[in-house]
């Protein structure tokens, strides 16, 4: 017997079948990335390959990318049947298959990686708002911790707060990403270990340049946000609960009896915190979007240059 409710479900509201993507669909996309010529150049100049009848450097890769998928388990083996699918030659035992994950690869996959992502950001899939028309580029900058084995504790150690949690973690790595809105893709990956801080992991430079870099407040510093103005760029932030800074532009227009926000502090003219428990609507006070302020000691003054208003 039927439920009730799959009774009277119109055949407009049932979910339709989605069309995924197939193995052949993958492999046009990843060579259409990464060209072989391409794969070949990068595999000799990193020395992970010397002869290329003794190893394809353009399977390798795939069957690493594509193989592997979230399985933690997967075995050597699986792997080098997966490449030998794919190889001219393949090879015949575990141990030569098993030889070939040298440093030469780590540095054949990190230059792999690299080409990747300025591929992806020469040809960019999105367009910005005419709003932010006037950018570059959208970067989000954000990270994440990710368990490993015990055995890489001693390159990736642990914070205090993991070694005394249940899950008796013995190693973690801390996975920083730039995340790019034109690309709609990462613009950089970065591994670093756990321990090291959110601030730590983003290096400001020229390629900050006429781009809006959005970060949380884990990233709040003054002397990062004076850093991005010196390159040229912009960026978007929370304002931390204990900041007061000087105002010193507005770019909203208030109707009616509007005050002066030119030389106050952010305390004198902020609204006051509402109870626990209250909701506001969204939008109802955005500083970093609306004004520009100076950070107090420092000179010349740092301004929150967001041009979004």
């Amino acid at each position: 017997m039927s439920h009730p409710s799959r009774k009277t479900r119109s055949k407009s509201h049932r979910r339709q079948p989605v069309d995924r993507a197939s193995a052949e669909d993958y492999l046009e996309a990843f060579l259409d990335l990464f060209p072989p010529r391409v794969i070949q150049r990068i595999a000799r100049e990193s020395g992970f390959v010397q002869r290329h009848r003794k190893l394809d450097p353009v399977a390798f890769p795939y069957t690493l990318a594509f193989e592997t998928g979230p399985q933690l388990s997967r075995t050597l083996d699986g792997l080098r049947d997966a490449y030998n699918r794919r190889a001219p030659d393949p090879i015949l035992s575990t141990g030569g298959f098993y030889e070939r994950f040298t440093p030469e690869l780590v540095e054949f996959l990190r230059q792999c990686v690299a080409h990747g992502l300025t591929r992806l950001r020469a040809s960019p899939g999105n367009r910005l708002t005419p709003k932010l028309a006037r950018f570059t580029d959208l970067l989000i900058q954000d990270s994440t911790v990710i368990r490993l084995f015990s055995a890489l504790a001693k390159f990736y150690p642990p914070t205090r707060l993991a070694k005394s949690t249940k899950s008796n973690r013995k190693a973690g790595a801390k996975v920083a990403t730039l995340f790019s809105a034109r690309a709609n893709g990462p613009a950089r990956l970065e591994l670093f270990p756990e321990t090291t801080s959110e601030i730590d992991t983003l290096k400001i430079g020229p390629w900050v340049k006429g781009s809006v870099v959005l970060t949380d407040l884990g990233f709040y510093r003054h002397q990062g946000f004076a850093r991005i103005e010196e390159n040229g760029g912009f960026y978007l932030s929370r304002l931390k609960a204990n900041a007061n800074p000087t105002l010193i532009d507005s770019h909203l227009v208030h109707r009616g009896r509007a005050i002066e926000l030119e030389g106050k502090r952010w305390s004198e003219v902020a609204p006051p915190p509402r109870p626990r428990g209250t909701r506001c609507r969204s939008g109802t006070v955005v500083p970093a979007t609306g004004v520009s302020w100076e950070t107090p000691g420092r000179e010349p003054p740092v301004s929150a240059r967001s041009g979004l208003g």
